[in-house]
């Protein structure tokens, strides 16, 4: 199970309670998109407290990059939602959390999906948008606390 936490307790009920199955995986890992769910990390936590949860894909894909310039506000409020993920998954069981997207392109890809993202970098090879090749976004400060 890789996907989003509202369903992530049914699927670790269903695939620890086969042995067979269970014997072939460590755990299970969640997305952050529909919200924090801690109560289904829990239920999922109960079911077998042997196996791992890991948090294994955030982003803010809001259509577009966002800059600072774009508003302060807005920038800082996407990596503290990003953190505020990471602080609640550690919280409820989870073992650790993986960054979906560490760098993107100006326009937010690429992405197969067409659907453009955010990340803690920016490539901006020509400096048009942030004056520089390499943007470092709120969330890339934010992240860097918890790597240490």
């Amino acid at each position: 199970f890789d996907h989003n936490k509202d369903h992530v307790a049914e699927w670790a009920d269903g695939l620890y309670k086969n042995k067979t199955a269970a014997d072939y995986f460590t755990g299970v890992a969640v997305h952050w998109y529909g919200g924090l769910n801690t109560e289904n990390l829990q239920k999922a936590h109960e079911v077998d407290p042997t196996k791992s949860i890991l948090g294994s894909e955030a982003c803010n894909c809001v259509g577009h990059v966002v800059l600072q310039q774009d508003g302060v506000s807005s920038w800082w409020t996407r990596a503290e939602r990003l953190s505020l993920d990471i602080l609640e998954d550690l919280k409820w069981w989870a073992v650790g959390w993986i960054d979906w997207n560490l760098l993107v392109d100006v326009n937010g890809g690429p992405n197969h999906l067409k659907n453009l993202c955010d990340a803690n970098m920016i490539q901006d090879a020509a400096g048009d948008k942030g004056g520089q090749p390499l943007i470092k976004q709120a969330s890339y400060y934010y992240m860097g606390h918890f790597s240490r």
